[in-house]
C-alpha cells in the first residue's frame, strides 16, 4: 500500500511540475480522463494527439489523465455506468440463443450502455478539472513565491 501511495504522489508531483498553465495541466487531465475511462479501443493516443492542437492543452498531462482509465479502476466505472441507464448484470450476460437474437439484445443495450458510459466519462472529466487547476495554480504560486518547499531544509543547530 505505501508503495501505491508513493507512485501515486510521485505522479502527481510530476503532473504539477509541468512547464505549463494550470489551465493546460487541467483540460490534458480532463481529456485524458475522459478517453481513459470512454473505450476508445486503442485509440486514445490518437485522439489526444488530434485534440491537443486544437484545444491547447499540455499531452503529458492527458496521457496520465487516462491513467484513471486502468484496470483496477474499470469495475467501479462500468458499475457506475449500469446504475445511470439500470442495467442490470443479468442484462449484460450473453443469451445461449442464435445470433440474431443476441444482435439484437445487445444492439438496444449498446446505445444504453454507450449512454452510461459518455455520462460516466463526462462527469469525471468536468470533476477532475476545477481540482487539478486549483491545485495546480496553488503548486506554482507557491513553488514561485521561493516556499520553503524549494528551499533546503535548517535544522536548529544550523540555526543558532
Amino acid at each position: 500500500m505505501s508503495r501505491l501511495r508513493a507512485k501515486v504522489s510521485e505522479y502527481t508531483r510530476r503532473l504539477l511540475l509541468l512547464r505549463a498553465t494550470p489551465n493546460q495541466i487541467a483540460t490534458g487531465f480532463a481529456v485524458g480522463v475522459f478517453i481513459g475511462v470512454f473505450p476508445t479501443f486503442g485509440l486514445g493516443a490518437l485522439v489526444i494527439f488530434a485534440l491537443a492542437p486544437l484545444w491547447k492543452f499540455n499531452v503529458p498531462a492527458a496521457v496520465l489523465g487516462t491513467l484513471l482509465g486502468n484496470p483496477l479502476l474499470a469495475p467501479v466505472w462500468i458499475v457506475l455506468e449500469c446504475l445511470i441507464v439500470d442495467i442490470s448484470p443479468a442484462e449484460i450476460k450473453v443469451p445461449h440463443e442464435d445470433f440474431s437474437r443476441v444482435l439484437g439484445h445487445y444492439s438496444s443495450l449498446g446505445l444504453r450502455y454507450l449512454l452510461g458510459i459518455s455520462g460516466v466519462s463526462l462527469a469525471v472529466a468536468v470533476l477532475s478539472y476545477p481540482i487539478l487547476f486549483w491545485t495546480a495554480r496553488w503548486f506554482q504560486g507557491r513553488r514561485k513565491a521561493g516556499s520553503p518547499t524549494n528551499t533546503p531544509m535548517i535544522t536548529r543547530e544550523e540555526a543558532s
